[in-house]
């Protein structure tokens, strides 16, 4: 393959995948019933709808404490800037 191919064929992967990433999501909610969501929702606790977002940090945190800790012995030192700046990278591919 070229480098001009190549160079072709980055550009649309980003677009491949999110089209891959919209027909995964459309087949997993082709059975949703929207009205009984919708019921469901509405009969929901609002308590336990805005605990969601906290739940979600809190397991964010735990993980990221047990991956400091197995690889702590590693004495390798994380530079979390350059996962930062690595991560807003793979972010700006996906959403441009």
């Amino acid at each position: 393959m070229t480098q001009a191919a190549a160079s072709r064929w980055s550009r649309w992967w980003p677009w491949l995948g999110g089209l891959a990433g919209v027909a995964a999501l459309a087949w997993v909610l082709r059975r949703l019933d929207l009205e009984r969501f919708r019921a469901d929702l509405a009969g929901a606790d609002v308590r336990f709808i805005l605990l969601v977002p906290l739940a979600i940090v809190a397991e964010q945190w735990v993980r990221a404490w047990k991956w400091r800790q197995l690889l702590h012995p590693l004495k390798r030192g994380i530079d979390t800037l350059r996962i930062a700046r690595r991560a807003r990278g793979v972010g700006k591919r996906l959403a441009p």
